[in-house]
């Protein structure tokens, strides 16, 4: 998942690396204008089970090969061929995409295959948040995106592998992808507060 160690380690099958629960509480003070959304690469419902138990609800969820409990739940789609009368509902888009791919595993394709695609996509659709490199930002591929591009949210470093001990080498961040949004670039929010200290009103955060 880093490009830091590219080589030395196999990335996960398709790129499935569930979001734990910290990380998404670092969204939540981003997120308190809307109360439904839709989660187009579910995995295996990380974030939907997450947001869910904090009160937000999941009216859509997508995955070319869901896992676990969103077997029964969640439709058996590619992301890129979802439209937008699929996401009625959903207020916002919020999941966790592929990061872009290494040189060797793109087949010619542009830097940042796949995720520019996956964000050009559904910044059309609805105001989307996703999860990413926070290196993603320095990018030159994310140029065309920055003006549309209005919050990006430090997550920091996150343990992407269930049972270790270890964070991930990349430090994290959320991103707002809006294709409404045609203005100047993208505030920054530090990563000044640890998870679950920002909602003193939602039970169970504190």
């Amino acid at each position: 998942m880093t490009k830091r160690t590219a080589g030395q380690y196999a990335r996960a099958a398709r790129d499935f690396y569930a979001t734990p629960p910290t990380p998404i509480h670092k969204l939540l003070p981003h997120i308190q204008d809307i109360t439904t959304f839709a989660e187009p690469m579910c995995g295996d419902g990380a974030i939907v089970r997450t947001l869910e138990e904090l009160g937000w609800e999941c009216v859509a969820a997508w995955d070319i090969e869901p896992q676990g409990e969103m077997v029964d739940r969640a439709g058996c789609w590619d992301v890129l061929q979802l439209r937008a009368e699929d996401f009625e509902g959903a207020e916002a888009i919020i999941s966790n995409p592929p990061w872009p791919w290494p040189s060797n595993m793109r087949g010619g394709q542009p830097e940042g295959t796949p995720t520019i695609q996956i964000i050009q996509h559904l910044m059309a659709i609805r105001p989307t948040w996703f999860i990413l490199s926070a290196d993603f930002a320095h990018n030159r591929y994310f140029e065309p995106f920055a003006r549309h591009c209005p919050k990006i949210v430090s997550a920091g470093r996150v343990k992407w592998m269930a049972g270790t001990k270890n964070t991930g080498f990349d430090n994290a961040a959320w991103y707002l992808f809006d294709g409404n949004h045609d203005g100047e670039g993208p505030v920054f929010i530090p990563n000044l507060e640890p998870a679950g200290s920002y909602h003193p009103d939602i039970e169970g955060i504190l």
